[in-house]
């Protein structure tokens, strides 16, 4: 199914976990998934046209270590590029430029990545 990214990482756009996926439920579908090594490297190429080395965005990753780890659309986690290992309670997933994933509090702000399904 095609889908259209888009990457937020303006000033107005740098938000906490939860304010970022209201936001792409209300103007877009969700939060990007990330499914396989080619899912990855497509999203890597999108946050790396920003051109700026320390820019991470958030990802649909939402890690409760009290649950299994969830994709924001209720999806399975089944591929991860995760570094670092989560803290205690929640942490949710942010991508870099080299495509890793890091684990951060989720009230951290970032930039984020959204897609609308149907669109490429």
């Amino acid at each position: 199914e095609c889908k259209l990214l888009m990457i937020f990482s303006s000033a107005l756009s740098v938000q906490c976990f939860e304010q970022i996926l209201s936001t792409c439920r209300k103007k877009y579908t969700d939060l990007v998934t990330v499914y396989s090594d080619e899912d990855n490297s497509a999203l890597t190429n999108l946050i790396n046209l920003i051109n700026d080395p320390t820019i991470t965005a958030w990802i649909g990753l939402n890690r409760n270590q009290s649950i299994s780890d969830k994709w924001s659309n209720g999806d399975d986690f089944t591929f991860s590029n995760l570094t670092g290992v989560c803290g205690s309670g929640s942490c949710c997933a942010a991508m870099k430029p080299d495509g890793s994933w890091e684990n951060l509090q989720c009230t951290e702000k970032r930039n984020f990545m959204c897609y609308k399904r149907g669109v490429y």
